[in-house]
């Protein structure tokens, strides 16, 4: 069985006909995930379905995106945001169960360059002296990894030395993009999106109290169809090997 991926931005709208899952019918669930979980969740989803009577399909995109075709009524069971700020938003619209909200993983925020850059990076605040580079960093109104991007660089007192010289991008995966092909020198993105790329590399590690807590909040929709079994596939990410294989891409375990 395979996972289906989705990485778009617009999911069609749906209208739902309230019919019921036959008994032995294999359940049908669709995540809407955070674009830099897309790696480790297609291997999750894979091993969950293997194990349990469903077929999932992943929806990737920037937070705020998957955010907002929820709120539109977009056919989602499921959301793993990568910023508090979109499930809470999307708890005050009643757009998803409350009690179902908890925090998957967290992650941390590293300085990239193509592995043929040559210039070094020590510290944030020497990016304001690299008049000629060009960084990227993801949207930070709609990107949860450009938001934290933007207050390290607010922390190191550049942003607005440097703010001119930003590239944008619309989601996290794209950061890397841009940076793999040369078409910005530097990228602000997670370790985890550092990982899975042989080309770039890591060339500062970005401090944990420059920036809110990189947190992965998920929750059922108030839309699904099968809550139960949404819920269920939540709480497995929750496992002690689940919890080791989100390690193994680069993720940081809430208890560390």
């Amino acid at each position: 069985m395979y996972t289906k991926i989705i990485v778009i931005c617009f999911i069609p709208l749906l209208i739902f006909t309230g019919c019921q899952q036959s008994e032995g019918q294999e359940v049908e669930l669709t995540i809407s995930t955070a674009a830099s979980l897309i790696d480790v969740m297609e291997e999750i989803a894979e091993d969950y379905e293997k194990e349990h009577s469903v077929s999932i399909t992943l929806n990737a995109g920037s937070s705020g995106k998957i955010a907002q075709q929820i709120q539109q009524g977009a056919p989602v069971d499921a959301i793993i945001s990568a910023d508090e700020q979109w499930t809470n938003r999307l708890a005050e619209g009643e757009h998803i169960h409350t009690d179902t909200q908890q925090a998957i993983v967290e992650n941390t925020l590293v300085l990239i360059a193509s592995e043929g850059n040559n210039k070094s990076i020590e510290h944030l605040a020497q990016l304001s002296i690299k008049d000629d580079a060009s960084i990227v960093i993801g949207d930070p109104d709609s990107v949860p990894a450009g938001k934290y991007a933007r207050q390290s660089l607010q922390q190191a007192g550049i942003w607005e030395d440097i703010e001119d010289h930003l590239v944008y991008a619309n989601d996290a995966r794209q950061v890397l993009t841009y940076v793999e092909s040369n078409n910005a020198d530097f990228g602000l993105v997670y370790t985890s999106d550092a990982m899975v790329s042989e080309q770039v590399k890591v060339i500062n590690e970005v401090g944990a109290n420059t920036h809110d807590t990189i947190v992965y909040p998920a929750a059922v929709t108030s839309q699904s169809t099968n809550p139960d079994e949404a819920e269920a596939f939540l709480d497995s990410l929750q496992s002690e090997e689940t919890q080791e294989i989100f390690k193994s891409y680069g993720f940081k375990l809430e208890q560390e």
